[in-house]
C-alpha cells in the first residue's frame, strides 16, 4: 500500500507561491492540502495563474487551528515533519519513511510558525551551499514532496 501524504501551507502570505504549490502537489500525487493562518484560499486570479488549474483538481481546505488539524493527523497515523531549518533539522535526505506524512512549509521569511514545529515530529531541512541560506518557498515544497514520495 503506498502511503499518503499531506501538505500543510501554514501562513505563506503570497498567492503566487500557493498556487505553484498547489500545481506540485497535485502533480506529484498529494491527498490533500491543508491552508492555515494568513495563507490565502482559491479562488483568486493570482493562485489560478501559477496553479494552473490544479486548485480545482486536489482537495483542499483552511484549517483554523493549526495545531487542532496537527493532532487530528497524527491521530490518523500521519507522521509530521516540518520543512525548517532549526537547531533539531535533519538533512531531507535522510529521511526514510512507509509512513503517511504531513508535510507543513511556512512563511517566506519567518518559516514554519512555531506553534507547528513545536508540535512536528521531525524537522528537515534542504542542504545550502554557496552562501545561499534558503529557497523560495514553493521550490523547497517541490522538492521536499518528491523526496518523501518517491522514499
Amino acid at each position: 500500500m503506498n502511503k499518503k501524504v499531506v501538505l500543510i501551507i501554514d501562513n505563506v502570505r503570497s498567492l503566487y507561491n500557493v498556487g505553484a504549490m498547489f500545481r506540485v502537489a497535485t502533480g506529484l500525487g498529494v491527498e490533500k492540502i491543508y491552508l492555515t493562518g494568513i495563507s490565502p484560499i482559491p479562488p483568486r486570479k493570482e493562485i489560478h495563474k501559477t496553479a494552473l488549474g490544479a486548485e480545482n483538481r486536489i482537495a483542499w481546505q483552511y484549517a483554523e487551528d493549526i495545531v487542532e488539524l496537527i493532532n487530528n493527523l497524527k491521530l490518523n497515523h500521519y507522521l509530521i515533519i516540518a520543512l525548517e531549518q532549526t537547531s533539531k533539522s535533519k538533512p531531507l535526505g535522510s529521511l526514510k519513511t512507509q509512513e503517511n506524512v504531513a508535510l507543513i512549509v511556512g512563511h517566506e521569511t519567518d518559516g514554519v510558525s512555531k506553534l507547528a514545529l513545536d508540535q512536528a515530529d521531525l524537522h528537515l531541512e534542504i542542504p545550502m551551499y554557496h552562501q545561499t541560506s534558503s529557497l523560495n518557498v514553493a521550490t523547497a515544497t517541490a522538492i521536499a514532496l518528491w523526496h518523501i514520495l518517491s522514499d
